[in-house]
Parts: structure tokens; C-alpha cells; sequence
């Protein structure tokens, strides 16, 4: 059975956009939320007053709202990660750290409705978008995990394939910090993109 019904809200205020898409389907209703700037909650009517995070707020293409109890959906874990949404001081600077770090290919470009530039950069199961900000000015994700917010992404490597290493030595070449993590089960090294988010890249030990 297809949904029922679509209601679309747009939110513009200051800095800040986003849309949120209500769907009635058979197990129930869900909200789906697109953010472009600062985080927010399904179902609100305005977005949060920006914060020191808003630069680098973390959009989830899918949020579940109201799955009804006991139905198929609520029991079954069928969402996934599909991107992480960053603003950028320096577009192309980003576009190129993460396309020679990590391989990401640019799979989109262009501007969205407020004249931001902006491009999807990844694999072909997820991607960052990286949007670039008017002025280049704004404070930096903490690395303080104490501190309320966005702290990192991480990315998992498959073991024993080399590209742990790999990624490792590239940082290193830019003379960017890492450090390393390796408490079982796994380990796992950090670094810093041009703009101060954190990335981990991991690696499990097959079972």
C-alpha cells in the first residue's frame, strides 16, 4: 500500500533551512528530515537558534518519528546512515582532502535554492555533503567529548586489506596530526580535515 499523504514544511530563519516530509504509511507515520545548516527535531515548526556547532551540524537523510508499537517496521532495523552534512570554508580545498585521503568521488554538484555551492562526495553507499559557507566564519567542532554536539564520523576499513595503512601514511605525508587508538576489539587512528571535523578510520579483526 502506497502513502497516503505528503505534507511538506519548509523552515527559513537566519542562517538556517531545512524541510520536513511527513509520510502516513501502513506501519505508520514517519517524518523525514533534511537539514541544511543546524540541527533540528521532526515536527518543529522553527529550527533551533544557531549554536557553535552549526557549522558543522549533521544532517541524517532519514529520521524515524512515530513507527506505530509492535508493527514490522519499528521492530526491523532497515535505516542506514546515508550522508553526513558539513559546511566548509573552502570548498574545493574539502573536495580535494577528501578525494585524495580517502578516494571519495564526486557523485553531485551544484548550488542548492539559497546560492550555497555545494557537493556529494563519496562511495556509492554514502557521501558527505559539503556546503560552503558564505564568510568562513564560525568556531570549530570541540574535540572535548564532554562538550554537547557533533564530534567526529568514523569510517571502517576492511582487515587486513592494506587500506588502514594506507589512508594512515596519506595523512601523515600532509604532516597532519593522528592519533591512534587500538583498545580491543579493533583499532583505529584520528585526524583533522581542513576545517577542524574529526575523522576516525577503522579496522576489525575478522571473526
Amino acid at each position: 500500500m502506497p502513502a497516503s499523504s505528503t505534507v511538506f514544511r519548509r523552515h527559513l530563519g537566519g542562517r538556517s533551512a531545512g524541510v520536513s516530509t511527513r509520510v502516513d504509511l501502513p506501519s505508520g507515520p514517519r517524518t523525514c528530515l533534511s537539514a541544511l545548516g543546524t540541527p533540528r527535531h521532526p515536527g518543529m515548526e522553527s529550527p533551533r537558534p544557531p549554536n557553535r556547532f552549526h557549522k558543522f551540524a549533521l544532517a541524517l537523510s532519514i529520521l524515524v518519528r512515530d513507527a506505530r508499537p509492535g508493527s514490522p517496521r519499528a521492530r526491523r532495523p532497515d535505516m542506514r546512515l546515508e550522508h553526513v552534512n558539513l559546511t566548509v570554508t573552502d570548498l574545493d580545498r574539502s573536495v580535494a582532502f577528501y578525494r585524495d585521503i580517502l578516494d571519495f568521488e564526486v557523485r553531485w554538484s551544484g548550488e542548492n535554492e539559497l546560492g550555497m555551492r555545494q557537493v556529494h562526495i563519496g562511495t556509492d553507499d554514502y557521501y558527505l555533503a559539503l556546503f560552503e559557507g558564505r564568510n568562513g566564519q564560525g568556531d570549530p567542532p570541540a574535540d572535548d567529548y564532554y562538550e554537547r554536539g557533533f564530534n567526529h564520523f568514523g569510517l571502517l576499513v576492511g582487515p587486513d586489506d592494506g587500506r588502514f595503512e594506507e589512508i594512515r601514511d596519506r595523512v601523515a605525508e600532509r604532516d597532519i596530526a593522528i592519533s591512534a587508538n587500538e583498545i580491543p576489539p579493533g583499532r583505529r587512528f584520528y585526524f583533522h580535515d581542513p576545517d577542524g571535523c574529526e575523522i576516525e578510520v577503522a579496522e576489525y579483526p575478522t571473526a
